[in-house]
């Protein structure tokens, strides 16, 4: 069986990885540009700061305790009178026109 993730897992995981892309690229430009005697380098502050955010909200979420699974992760099994949404990803009846929760076309 398939480990259901978090969205408290999720997001740190993905902001640890967002935030340490945008470190390396700003030390990789640095070193490159100060080991030849001058020039310019890049400080990558939109995946640093995007990436702590969302790190800090992981861990904020886990220390809270916070146990919703990600619907993306969960291999649940849908009851057949039930369908998920396309947008959403909330379950509906089958046989709905429109998603209830975010009115999305349903298709048949």
């Amino acid at each position: 069986m398939a480990r259901t993730y978090t969205k408290a897992e999720k997001q740190a995981f993905f902001g640890f990885l967002w935030f340490g892309g945008g470190l390396l690229v700003t030390c990789l430009t640095y070193s490159l540009a100060s080991n030849g005697g001058g020039g310019t380098y890049a400080v990558a502050w939109g995946p640093v700061v995007f990436g702590g955010i969302k790190m800090m909200r992981g861990l904020l979420g886990l220390a809270a305790g916070d146990s919703e699974v990600d619907v993306d992760s969960s291999p649940e099994t849908v009851p057949a009178d039930r369908t998920h949404c396309p947008s959403c990803r909330r379950q509906v009846a089958a046989k709905v026109n429109y998603c209830p929760t975010c009115g999305r076309y349903m298709l048949a």
